[in-house]
C-alpha cells in the first residue's frame, strides 16, 4: 500500500488541505502520522470520495461522522451500519420531496402570475 503525503493526497483528491484537516478533525479521515508526518492511502481517497458522494445526496458532516463511525466500529457490511445509512437517506430524500412540492408550488403561482400580466399586457 503506498503511502503518500498531503501535498499528493490532496491533488488526488481535489481538496485542500483545509478540508481534509477538517475531515480529519471530524474523525472522518483519520491519516498514518510517521514521525509527525501525515501519510495517507488509496483507502483514505475511498473515505473522502464517499464523504463527497454523502455530501452530494445532502447529508450533513455530522451524520456522515456517525455513519463512518459505525463503519469503523462493525465493518461495513453491519446490519446497524446500513440500517442508519439507510434512515439518514431515507431522511434527506423526504427533505428533498418536501422541498420539490414547495417549488413546484411556487413555480405554479408564478406561472399563473405570469398569465395574468400577460392578459392585463393585451
Amino acid at each position: 500500500m503506498d503511502q503518500m503525503r498531503i501535498g499528493e493526497f490532496i491533488c488526488k483528491a481535489g481538496a485542500t488541505k483545509d478540508t481534509i484537516r477538517h475531515y480529519e478533525d471530524l474523525g472522518l479521515i483519520q491519516s498514518k502520522q510517521a514521525n509527525g508526518t501525515r501519510r495517507y492511502t488509496d483507502k483514505h481517497l475511498e473515505d473522502y470520495e464517499v464523504i463527497q458522494e454523502l455530501k452530494g445526496y445532502g447529508l450533513k458532516l455530522k451524520d456522515i461522522q456517525l455513519i463512518f463511525a459505525m463503519k469503523n466500529n462493525y465493518g461495513c457490511g453491519n446490519s446497524e451500519l446500513i440500517k442508519e445509512a439507510h434512515d439518514s437517506l431515507k431522511l434527506q430524500l423526504d427533505v428533498l420531496s418536501k422541498e420539490e412540492e414547495e417549488l413546484r408550488n411556487r413555480r405554479i403561482k408564478l406561472e399563473e402570475l405570469v398569465r395574468s400580466m400577460h392578459e392585463l399586457h393585451n
